[in-house]
């Protein structure tokens, strides 16, 4: 299970014991496990709350599929994702292991990706933490095909680490070390992150990330 902060930038997971996570957050999960079960859903989930300052979640998406993000940071930081999937679609529940605790991805745009199409590059290195969006291989080199709609995001950098610092550095060195025509990172993409936390925390009473309001 991941607790996680997104901005519209950045994403930033922390891997961890489901009863580690904050009430408000696991208060739907809780809720509607025996409903799915009783249906027999054996598939992702990645459900999106709104929480007031009275500490109500209230769900706005159920999202019942593999979300971006944070699916991208899954197939990077599970080693034993595979198993996780085929286990799980007969019903059994398999616990992770991780590479690292935590996760971060920054988005990574091309303004005119819905219309024309992108070519991008990256060291071979950094392959398994690139993971384009409709990308399509040819003569060598990864083209992102147009879906006709506003989709700018081209691309999410990947980065783990055993510190949420770890891994952000490791997701914005990532995401530098892509190139092509047309390529924006958004710049201060922690500090917006960091402004949710504070938010989350202080405003909102929630001790995400283990951290509690001062």
């Amino acid at each position: 299970w991941s607790s996680d902060v997104c901005s519209s930038d950045l994403y930033i997971g922390m891997f961890d014991k489901w009863e580690n996570i904050p009430d408000p957050i696991t208060e739907w999960g809780n809720t509607f496990a025996p409903h799915l079960k009783d249906i027999g859903y054996n598939g992702f989930i990645s459900y999106e709350d709104r929480i007031g300052k009275d500490g109500v979640s209230f769900m706005i998406d159920a999202c019942m599929r593999a979300a971006s993000p944070p699916s991208e940071a899954y197939q990077v930081n599970f080693k034993n994702l595979d198993e996780i999937i085929l286990q799980g679609a007969q019903g059994v529940c398999v616990t992770p292991t991780v590479v690292g605790k935590w996760a971060a991805l920054i988005q990574v745009y091309n303004p005119n990706a819905d219309t024309g199409w992108t070519v991008v590059d990256f060291p071979d290195d950094f392959a398994d933490y690139v993971k384009l969006r409709n990308p399509v291989r040819h003569d060598g080199m990864w083209h992102i095909i147009p879906q006709g709609y506003a989709m700018p995001v081209v691309a999410s950098a990947v980065g783990i680490g055993n510190t949420m610092q770890e891994a952000v550095e490791m997701a914005k060195e990532v995401a530098d070390s892509i190139r092509g025509h047309g390529i924006h990172v958004p710049d201060g993409s922690l500090a917006k992150a960091e402004e949710e936390i504070e938010k989350a925390v202080n405003d909102f009473g929630i001790p995400i990330f283990g951290r509690r309001a001062k």
